[in-house]
């Protein structure tokens, strides 16, 4: 499939040149079409007019945005900005009487009115030109000739400034996956190879299965949550993982259920490590304050293009909760993952969080197609 062409190539500072060269013979045509059918006058003539229209946009254009903008606006002062703006009027002024007095004395123009309109500016001297009121009269027709480049610009810069901006969130987001990726590690890896560790002192047959699925974490890690997709079954069976880690290290006192179906999550990608804030987050904030028949249960599945992701666990204590979650990165983790949320599926997902007494619970669903 041909992949369409990307307009942002044009803003790379080797092409804008070119991209203004273009711009200005585009404009040059509209602005000579418009005299030509506007006054049925010949073509040597309308391009006289269409040449003093470009010579006056261009110089309003580049005046303003790498004169003005750059030396006064930026710098905040306004007031010279503003007074700025006076001096392309009357270099305005100058051009239009310019091409006015060429125009009466070279050319012949056979269109009464428009012969009218330019023995207006031609008969009037330089500096009645340049007077106040003169501008003032002139204004609504320069203004008319400069607002197309002008919008066209703005437009660009808002355009630069809403890219900007995402591309600073995302750049944001991606840190922040990556500080989760390595906070994965350091109180659940020590937790989990002393486990391993008495596991293995003990002889105990499900050592080598904890070492695999840590290991499989840890590759999942390095190599998979670099990319931006990741296949949802990855991301499961990672989640799995972690899960099986906490449930050994928890022991058979905790009730943990983990339930996905691996055939619907076929064919189906998804950010990596999207999920894994609130899975950690139930074990942190949840499990740890829980002192009788703690359980937690989770369901990972997709229906219908849409994965549907559960979480609930029981909650002990409401202070000792609270303590955890502000003494912990919870909280951070959980508001990371609904910016993310936000600027990668938009209006793709549904997120509910409740909260009660005895229980917390997390409701997800993401369109995935």
């Amino acid at each position: 499939m041909k992949k369409p062409f990307d307009f942002t190539r044009l803003l790379i500072p080797e092409n804008v040149k070119y991209v203004h060269i273009v711009f200005w013979c585009i404009m040059l045509i509209l602005y000579t079409l418009n005299i030509m059918f506007l006054y049925s006058t010949n073509g040597l003539i309308s391009l006289m007019f269409g040449l003093r229209n470009l010579l006056g946009a261009m110089f309003f254009f580049y005046f303003i945005f790498y004169v003005l903008v750059p030396v006064f606006l930026n710098r905040k002062e306004r007031i010279l900005f503003f007074a700025g703006l006076l001096v392309p009027f009357w270099i305005w002024a100058v051009i239009n009487y310019s091409f006015m007095s060429l125009l009466i004395n070279y050319f012949t123009i056979a269109d009464r009115d428009l012969l009218a309109s330019v023995k207006v500016i031609a008969d009037k001297s330089i500096w009645q030109i340049m007077a106040p009121h003169t501008i003032l009269q002139t204004s609504i027709g320069v203004l008319m000739i400069v607002t197309p480049p002008i919008t066209i610009k703005l437009v660009e810069e808002i355009s630069r400034s809403v890219n900007r901006a995402l591309r600073l969130e995302r750049d944001n987001l991606n840190l922040e996956v990556s500080f989760l990726r390595s906070q994965l590690n350091p109180h659940f890896l020590f937790n989990t190879l002393n486990n391993i560790y008495s596991l293995s002192v003990r002889n105990n047959p499900r050592a080598p299965e904890l070492i695999m699925q840590l290991s499989d974490m840890l590759r999942y890690t390095l190599y998979e949550s670099n990319r931006e997709e990741v296949e949802l079954s990855k991301e499961a069976d990672f989640l799995y993982n972690y899960v099986q880690l906490e449930k050994a290290r928890y022991g058979k006192d905790v009730d943990i259920q983990f339930v996905y179906d691996a055939e619907s999550l076929e064919g189906y990608k998804i950010v990596p490590l999207l999920t894994f804030p609130f899975i950690e987050n139930s074990f942190k904030h949840g499990l740890d304050t829980s002192t009788q028949n703690p359980w937690l249960k989770i369901s990972f599945e997709v229906a219908d293009n849409t994965l549907f992701f559960e979480i609930a666990n029981s909650k002990g204590d409401e202070s000792l909760f609270k303590h955890h979650k502000e003494s912990g990165t919870g909280g951070i983790g959980i508001a990371n993952t609904k910016k993310r949320l936000s600027l990668l599926y938009q209006n793709k997902y549904s997120l509910s969080i409740n909260n009660s007494p005895d229980s917390h619970s997390i409701n997800l669903n993401i369109t995935l197609i």
